[in-house]
């Protein structure tokens, strides 16, 4: 059987001689896959909103349960908007103690938060994306 990667190519994982109960014997797609996902945060109190989104991680052992980059974009509710790159470094069963996002909602608008990543070879699931709001 041959196997190719994404755009194409051969597949650089070799044949395992031994794997570990229930570990996969080959790549099958579980990293390389593109996420792109929009949290529309709305306010409908009247008061201003502080929302922080944090990104958790599952009981997956003692290494690294997440290790890359995000592209967050945030769109004001003016229209305009800021992106930052951010490098993650997640330690398993944990949520994030700075956020990915912090933004403003003022009352009856919306804030868009978009985040962008790559899934890494490194990394294990599940991840969570975790929204805590408090008013201002």
């Amino acid at each position: 059987t041959k196997y190719t990667a994404r755009g194409g190519g051969p597949l650089d994982t070799p044949f395992m001689v031994a794997e570990a109960a229930g570990s996969a014997p080959m790549a099958h797609g579980n990293y390389g896959a593109e996420f792109d996902m929009t949290l529309p945060l709305y306010n409908p109190s009247d008061v201003p909103q502080k929302v922080q989104v944090f990104m958790g991680s599952g009981n997956t052992g003692d290494s690294a349960a997440f290790r890359g980059n995000m592209l967050v974009t945030i769109t004001h509710p003016d229209g305009s908007t800021t992106k930052e790159t951010l490098s993650i470094m997640q330690r398993p069963n944990t949520t994030g103690t700075t956020p990915v996002a912090e933004v403003l909602v003022p009352p009856g608008a919306r804030v868009d938060v978009a985040m962008e990543l790559i899934y890494p070879a490194n990394t294990t699931p599940p991840h969570t994306m975790v929204v805590r709001s408090t008013p201002v």
